[in-house]
């Protein structure tokens, strides 16, 4: 009877030993792939080794921060800002992802999260000089990002049904200094320097809000709201924040 019983059991515990070690190639291949508890690496085609979702959310959070002190120094004393700045660089493509992506989070708690983007925008602002390109640099970038990562589909699916008239007031009027900085940059440099610090002056409000916001977000000021802000918009897939080829 314990023979019997121990010939039943063999098959079983032969096919297990066997199994494992492929279960387990699979499990870190999928790891390796999907990370949900915020050690993902984004793809970077640069060249550049690629930076952790812990490290982006560190650039960000200090972007948004630099954005803010830069803006307050600017309406205290004039003080320019260089666009060689390292705290306020054109932020990277894997970088602008991360922002998108956090938008639409923002986009689908609170309805349009105009902060966020005017965030952006002060930073092409406050690095514009007299008669220089007004290419903003960084929210073409961004904008590029936006549309190939089809990050508009994401917030129209994602949106509240109480907010989709502030959705479709935002696109209207709302966005288009946005998306039209090149024309909001160029007006902006031919205000006096007082007109200036008032209109950045106007966005003092916005940028807190914005810096905050990221601040929780990453859990700086406590518990991270999300562990992953891409796995919270339904990208699960590192080919997904790839964005089209131009």
């Amino acid at each position: 009877m314990k023979f019997s019983y121990l010939s039943m059991l063999l098959p079983s515990v032969l096919c297990s030993l066997f199994l494992w070690p492929i279960l387990l190639k699979a499990q870190a291949n999928n790891n390796s792939k999907i990370n949900l508890r915020g050690s993902i690496n984004l793809e970077d085609t640069s060249g550049k080794p690629a930076k952790s979702y812990s490290d982006i959310e560190k650039i960000i959070t200090l972007f948004t921060k630099a954005a803010l002190s830069s803006a307050q120094k600017y309406v205290q004393d004039g003080s320019v800002v260089s666009s060689s700045s390292a705290e306020l660089k054109v932020l990277e493509d894997d970088e602008l992802d991360f922002y998108a992506a956090s938008a639409v989070f923002c986009g689908s708690k609170l309805g349009p999260c105009v902060f966020l983007f005017e965030a952006l925008l002060v930073r092409e602002l406050l690095t514009a000089r007299d008669g220089s390109d007004y290419s903003c640099p960084m929210l073409s970038s961004f904008w590029k990002r936006w549309v190939d990562n089809d990050m508009e589909k994401r917030q129209q699916f994602m949106t509240r049904m109480a907010d989709i008239n502030r959705f479709e007031q935002f696109k209207r009027t709302g966005r288009k200094p946005l998306i039209k900085c090149r024309e909001t940059v160029e007006e902006f440099t031919k205000l006096t320097p007082e007109e200036r610090k008032k209109r950045v002056e106007e966005l003092l409000p916005n940028l807190k809000k914005a810096a905050q916001f990221f601040q929780e977000l990453t859990g700086e000021l406590g518990d991270k709201k999300v562990e992953n802000v891409f796995s919270e918009i339904g990208i699960v897939n590192l080919k997904d924040l790839k964005g089209k080829k131009s």
